[in-house]
């Protein structure tokens, strides 16, 4: 009967075995196809000619411009760009020192490599609050390494209102990220300006994620 070689179990005829070409080499071709970057027209081509697809499995689909190279991790395709550089989520931060009211909120996040980035944009509204310092909250699946310790920095900040604009810092703060200025003020409704509507408070922050 055919033997294995011991590293990926590929399947090979022993002198011993009745000569079958055909079928042998068919059991060879089998093996060796899930194994090779497979070539489709579509994903919907893929999944029709893989329709049990294994963990690590690596496939394109489409050509030139349209060509996406795919790798079935976790129990999905997953593009490997997008395995490679994560994928936006929204998610909704909690505040600390901050009332949103009336104002808005865009906030995302990705994982990639053992690594996070995090976008948050406050726009102030008529009824929105500061008090000193405002804290952000991180998203709950994309948390600091717990080697960064509180105060460790995760990222930068500006504070804006019209053309004028402050800089500063994001540091850690349990599972909050604690706004900073330079020249050690933090924002509030009188600091660094008058808080009106269409101010904008953005986050861009990126740290190893737990």
């Amino acid at each position: 009967m055919p033997a294995t070689e011991p590293i990926q179990g590929g399947p090979y005829p022993e002198p011993s075995d009745t000569p079958d070409g055909p079928n042998q080499m068919a059991a060879i071709t089998a093996w060796a196809a899930g194994r090779l970057v497979m070539r489709f027209a579509s994903t919907i081509t893929r999944d029709a000619a893989i329709t049990s697809p294994v963990e690590g499995m690596v496939a394109t689909t489409g050509t030139g411009a349209t060509l996406v190279k795919w790798l079935y991790v976790s129990g999905a395709w997953v593009a490997l760009n997008d395995f490679l550089t994560g994928v936006w989520t929204a998610y909704t931060p909690t505040f600390v020192n901050l009332t949103l009211g009336n104002g808005t909120v865009a906030a995302r996040f990705r994982k990639a490599l053992g690594w996070a980035d995090v976008e948050v944009d406050v726009t102030r509204g008529s009824t929105t609050t500061f008090a000193a310092p405002p804290y952000i909250g991180l998203p709950a699946d994309a948390l600091p390494h717990g080697d960064l310790t509180t105060l460790a920095p995760l990222g930068s900040l500006t504070y804006r209102q019209g053309v004028a604009h402050y800089l500063g810092v994001v540091t850690r703060t349990g599972f909050n990220g604690r706004t900073h200025l330079d020249g050690g003020l933090t924002p509030s409704n009188t600091v660094p300006f008058t808080g009106a509507s269409g101010d904008v408070l953005s986050l861009r922050l990126r740290y190893p994620h737990a």
